[in-house]
């Protein structure tokens, strides 16, 4: 065998080849050594075609080259023949894609072709889909030029049949939902704001348009007056809105608006309404009243059965889920408190002693009762069951002693000058503390974690702890001659003949609260407007001088029962906010004002909104 099989020629192995210098040459050794020539060079291809091939070719990756044109059936095709056959490839037959077929240049031509089973597509900008013969068709028909309408800026647009069926035109897509958009001011209407909700939530001012023809017929917005202010629609130029160049929207109103590409209409949806509620209640806050004259107290005021001997309750406080009543410094000596669990319900508590007890809590186990002008202390730690703690190293200040907590410390004023009391294990022990200055006539607070008094003028002190050395001198706006805590712990204070109160969340900065003022133009020493549910309610026995507060404006009220204005009145809520308990002065004595908004007994009024 002359080749390998890997393409090596190879010659007869001795004797036969390669013959010996100097012997002879058998006969044998050279007809085999011929032979075998003879048998390779019958194995390769001529050059001029006189074999054929018996078996495969292979290039071992090289290429075939200046190949003739293929003519026939079976002749090999040159690579300039192929490009031009895929150029210009003609389908003759049926064949199915599964995938997607992808022309990257030059143009597909479907002439003398018929395209089936194509769905219907009406697309806005996107070229890239077919249309059905149906649809190009009735397309094409309705457009009396044969050209499509610009496209720029119509990404959410659909092309439609216009309305004088004259030709086609781009038509703003609706949002699939619905959008809000809140605004305090006047933001002019446009196109896209078509299919939207535009919430007003707060200002009066009059909303402004794009002129009709640009908005187009059709174009439609949803608009909610949700603030308290009064929303004037004016279209552009002398373009009419209900027939009339202006149409106005009330607070809490809301209502469809249309444009007919030449003016606008107005469909009211939703209006204010008339509602009776609550008049404590928070819904009320922010909704003008429509009626007055309602008594804002409950059906019923509640008795705490501390009437045998006291003139009125004044000392309320909550704490350990239970409102805690005390008859307070000048009343009578009595050997009782009152817990309520409701504010509604009282029991009485004994107390170690009788005198004319006053409380105060840490609001969970922590209580401390104290007597003005006397170093007697009580206490407890669930607020029902009292006995004897250790005295302080001084008398209370007379009047206006109060224990005041900061935490778990408690702190009372004694009426030695410049002395305080305070102890953290709940009347144990209690160590004497130096103040800065003198405390005033008013009595010791809470508020936003500092203990806080006022000392002369517009002087007041601060401290998280009590302890000596710890205060730090504050400036109030005014010089009090009235404070006080709200129900929801902020400290308001105002001076003598004011019609203006202020008020701190911390003890250190002041706000004038000038909308609210105080009720009818009253003076602060005769109107204390009270927070109860997000509103303020004065209470007062002269008609013309209770109030509630709805919406910015005080609402005439009435009601047979006044808070006492004293310099050591307290009032308490419960903590969800839905009890109120206030002292009151008139009546029979022992009694107290329950207010509960959500309750069957709770007073209503008339509110618009």
């Amino acid at each position: 065998m002359p080749f390998n099989g890997a393409g090596t020629f190879t010659s007869l192995g001795a004797p036969t080849f390669p013959a010996v210098s100097g012997d002879y040459i058998l006969a044998s050794y050279f007809n085999a050594t011929m032979n075998d020539v003879f048998l390779g060079l019958s194995s390769v291809l001529p050059k001029d075609g006189q074999a054929a091939m018996t078996a495969n070719l292979p290039m071992g990756g090289f290429k075939v080259t200046n190949v003739g044109a293929g003519a026939v059936a079976g002749d090999a095709l040159m690579y300039g023949q192929a490009a031009a056959v895929l150029a210009g490839l003609t389908v003759n037959t049926t064949f199915a894609m599964t995938g997607t077929m992808t022309a990257v240049a030059g143009t597909l031509d479907l002439t003398g072709a018929t395209a089936v089973n194509v769905p219907l597509q009406l697309v806005s900008d996107d070229s890239n889909k077919a249309a059905s013969t149906a649809f190009v068709q009735d397309f094409f028909a309705t457009m009396p030029s044969g050209t499509l309408p610009s496209m720029t800026g119509k990404s959410l647009y659909n092309l439609r049949v216009n309305a004088g069926e004259s030709g086609v035109e781009w038509a703003l897509v609706p949002p699939p939902t619905l959008i809000r958009t809140a605004r305090t001011s006047n933001t002019i209407l446009a196109v896209a704001d078509q299919g939207t909700l535009i919430d007003v939530t707060s200002g009066t001012f009059s909303q402004t348009f794009t002129a009709a023809a640009t908005l187009g017929s059709g174009w439609w917005l949803w608009y909610k007056n949700s603030g308290t202010g009064t929303i004037t629609l004016d279209p552009d130029g002398a373009e009419l809105i209900n027939g009339a160049s202006s149409f106005t929207v009330p607070s809490k109103t809301t209502v469809l608006v249309q444009c007919t590409g030449t003016a606008f209409t107005v469909i009211v949806a939703t209006s204010s309404i008339r509602r009776m509620l609550p008049i404590c209640g928070a819904e009320a806050a922010s909704l003008t009243a429509d009626s007055a004259l309602e008594d804002v107290r409950n059906s019923n005021t509640s008795d705490t059965g501390l009437g045998v001997a006291s003139t009125a309750v004044v000392n309320i406080i909550y704490g350990n889920s239970l409102f805690l009543a005390a008859a307070g410094p000048t009343a009578s000596a009595n050997g009782n408190i009152a817990s309520s669990p409701d504010g509604y319900t009282w029991t009485l508590r004994a107390m170690p002693s009788s005198a004319t007890w006053v409380i105060g809590t840490n609001g969970t186990n922590k209580f401390i009762g104290c007597v003005p002008n006397a170093t007697t202390i009580a206490k407890s730690t669930d607020g029902t069951t009292w006995v004897s703690g250790t005295a302080l190293g001084a008398a209370a200040v007379a009047t206006v002693a109060m224990p005041v907590f900061v935490g778990d410390r408690c702190l009372i004023n004694s009426n030695t000058a410049s002395t305080a009391y305070w102890s953290d294990d709940n009347g144990a022990t209690w160590t004497a503390a130096t103040l800065p200055a003198a405390a005033g006539s008013l009595r010791f607070y809470s508020v936003g974690g500092l203990f806080w008094y006022w000392n002369t003028g517009t002087g007041a002190y601060t401290s998280a702890t009590g302890a000596t050395g710890t205060w730090t001198s504050r400036t109030l706006p005014v010089t009090p001659t009235q404070a006080f805590q709200q129900t929801d712990g902020s400290l308001w204070c105002s001076a003598t003949g004011a019609t203006v109160w202020y008020r701190t969340t911390d003890g250190i900065n002041w706000t004038a609260m000038t909308a609210v003022g105080t009720a009818f133009g009253q003076s602060a020493n005769n109107a204390w407007p009270i927070y109860i549910n997000g509103m303020y309610v004065n209470f007062s026995t002269s008609l013309g001088n209770a109030g509630s507060y709805h919406n910015g404006l005080w609402t005439v009220r009435k009601t047979a029962m006044a808070i006492p204005l004293t310099p050591y009145t307290s009032m308490a809520q419960n903590v969800a906010g839905t009890i109120f308990v206030l002292p009151q002065n008139t009546f029979a004595t022992g009694l107290v004002q329950y207010i509960e908004p959500g309750s069957s007994t709770a007073r209503l009024g008339a509110f618009i909104g």
